[in-house]
C-alpha cells in the first residue's frame, strides 16, 4: 500500500498443502496491482495477462515467514516492448524496497 498498490485478493493454499500431507501453518499468495496501470499494460502487451496482477507468496511457519515473488526484471527479456521496461524496472525498484521493509519488522 505505501508503494500505491492495491490488495485485489489473498489466496490460500495450505488447503491443498495439507491435505498433501505437508504440515504448516499459514501460506497466501496476495495478488495486488495499480488498476489503471495493469489496464494500461494489457492494452499495450495483452500476453501479460498471464502475469498480473503481480504476485507474493508467503509462507508462514512458527516464527519464521519466507517471501517469494518473481523478480519483475524477468519481464523484460519475455516482453520487448520498450514502453514495458519503465514499469518492470519500478516494479523491481518497489518488490526490494518490500522485501527490504518486512525483513526489518520484527
Amino acid at each position: 500500500v505505501n508503494h500505491g498498490y492495491t490488495i485485489s485478493r489473498v489466496q490460500r493454499v495450505d488447503i491443498g498443502l495439507t491435505k498433501a500431507n505437508y504440515k504448516t501453518d499459514k501460506y497466501r499468495v496476495v495478488f495486488f496491482g495499480k488498476e489503471a496501470e495493469l489496464k494500461t499494460l494489457l492494452k499495450i502487451e495483452p500476453n501479460l495477462i498471464a502475469y498480473l496482477p503481480l504476485k507474493i507468496s508467503i509462507f508462514a511457519e512458527g516464527e519464521e515467514t519466507l517471501i517469494a515473488t518473481m523478480n519483475p526484471s524477468e519481464f523484460t527479456a519475455m516482453f520487448k516492448n520498450p514502453k514495458l521496461r519503465k514499469y518492470f524496472t519500478r516494479w523491481q525498484q518497489d518488490f526490494s524496497s518490500v522485501l527490504h521493509e518486512v525483513s526489518q519488522v520484527k
